[in-house]
C-alpha cells in the first residue's frame, strides 16, 4: 500500500465554494485543488513554494480533504483522490 501526503490549494478565499450542492446534504465544496505527494519533504517544498492564489496552501489528511469537498459524493471524492495520486505518480 502506498503512502501519500496531501495538500490543498485554495483557488480563492478560504470560504469560497464551487460546484453544485451535494444532493443528499445540500453542502458545497470549497474551491480548490487537491495535490498528492510521495514524501513529506516534497509536500513541505510545495507548501513553501510560490502560491498565486488568495487563499494559500495547506497540508491535509484525507479526512481534512473530505471536509473541504462536501459537495461531492463519496465516489466522486474517492475519484478526486485517485486522480491526485495518479498525477503524483506521473511526476
Amino acid at each position: 500500500m502506498n503512502k501519500y501526503y496531501y495538500g490543498f490549494e485554495y483557488w480563492d478565499g478560504v470560504s469560497t465554494t464551487t460546484g453544485q450542492p451535494n444532493g443528499a446534504t445540500g453542502r458545497m465544496s470549497i474551491a480548490g485543488e487537491i495535490v498528492a505527494f510521495r514524501t513529506k519533504s516534497d509536500r513541505t517544498d510545495w507548501l513553501n513554494g510560490q502560491c498565486n492564489s488568495y487563499g494559500g496552501r495547506i497540508s491535509c489528511t484525507k479526512k481534512d480533504l473530505r471536509s473541504l469537498c462536501l459537495g461531492e459524493s463519496m465516489d466522486e471524492f474517492e475519484e478526486m483522490i485517485d486522480n491526485a495520486q495518479f498525477n503524483c505518480d506521473e511526476m
